[in-house]
């Protein structure tokens, strides 16, 4: 058995084992019903054991979170579906704009693709590389531009002329940036409390927001851009603004040169319920960003194997 095989297994192993203490409280139910499977955490499809070791069709595979590229780790399993379309869809998406983050910010050796284009219409693909704050250099590559194109602009330093120089740089989609984040906080709380956490039903709008990131589902992502210490990398609860009670998870994500901590809230199961959306909107235009709360840190517990913490996170919700 190879070691992805290995991990696959145990992963299965532990989730489906909580998902089954999870099913025997008496007011929850399943449909279908099972005796032994896993349910991917984001389509809520149901798989059975089969499936974390097969590598064809519709199956299982590790979910590296936050995304490997940006220092996660393999941490549970999502379908092949939800975990390649996250990948190409708006994960990419995250990478790009944070590597565009740490160009803007000056840091030396970050890399930007761009279009130079030169005063008289001369367009040609290369790579802005940052040196510091005030200063970057244009690395033009004759194998990438267009030959005529590339001769143009030699031509003209030949002639000791310095044309002017434009850049136009690729943007991301701000949207599919929000959802990324949105997407690996929800799986860090599922990989926090297992099944028990998503046991609320309005985390559905948050799982069809995850799965449709082209649509506008949720107007506010729950992004707080704070600056969060690494102590405060977890699961929180936020219990004071009132109409902000929600759950409360700080991460970090690594590019090449830096690393940034996001903070994402996501709905409890009671009131406010999904509303803390737009009363954080609402307080971030008030407090011009900035918004006061008041936040009890979740110590980690052994809440996926034993059978009195599986559904820990209604027990928090009703303490405070």
């Amino acid at each position: 058995m190879s070691q992805k095989s290995r991990i696959r297994k145990r992963l299965f192993n532990k989730f489906s084992q909580n998902l089954q203490l999870v099913k025997k409280h008496p007011k929850i139910e399943t449909d279908p019903d099972f005796t032994y499977g896993y349910k991917c955490p984001i389509c809520w499809r149901l798989f059975a054991e089969y499936d974390s070791y097969t590598s064809t069709g519709l199956h299982l595979t590790i979910e590296d979170v936050p995304p490997k590229s940006l220092g996660g780790k393999p941490i549970l399993l999502t379908c092949n579906e939800c975990n390649n379309y996250a990948g190409v869809r708006f994960e990419s998406q995250l990478g790009q704009h944070l590597t565009l983050v740490d160009f803007m910010k000056g840091i030396p050796g970050v890399s930007q693709k761009s279009q130079v284009i030169i005063d008289n219409g001369i367009k040609i693909p290369g790579k802005l590389i940052s040196e510091s704050k005030d200063c970057f250099k244009i690395d033009v590559s004759s194998k990438k531009a267009n030959p005529k194109e590339y001769l143009k602009l030699i031509e003209l330093l030949q002639k000791g002329i310095t044309p002017k120089v434009n850049l136009k740089i690729k943007g991301t989609n701000q949207s599919f940036v929000e959802v990324a984040l949105l997407r690996i906080a929800y799986l860090l709380a599922y990989d926090f409390f297992g099944f028990g956490f998503l046991v609320n039903q309005n985390l559905m709008t948050v799982r069809n927001q995850i799965l449709n990131p082209l649509k506008q589902i949720m107007f506010n992502k729950g992004i707080i851009n704070s600056a969060f210490s690494d102590e405060r990398i977890g699961v929180h609860l936020i219990d004071e603004p009132k109409d902000l009670k929600s759950f409360l998870v700080v991460f970090q994500v690594k590019t090449r040169h830096n690393k940034y901590n996001f903070g994402v809230v996501l709905p409890g199961p009671g009131e406010p319920g999904l509303n803390i959306y737009s009363n954080l909107e609402r307080y971030l235009n008030e407090q011009q960003k900035k918004v006061p709360v008041n936040i009890q840190a979740i110590k980690k517990r052994d809440f996926i194997s034993n059978p009195e913490l599986v559904l820990a996170p209604h027990q928090y919700w009703r303490m405070y």
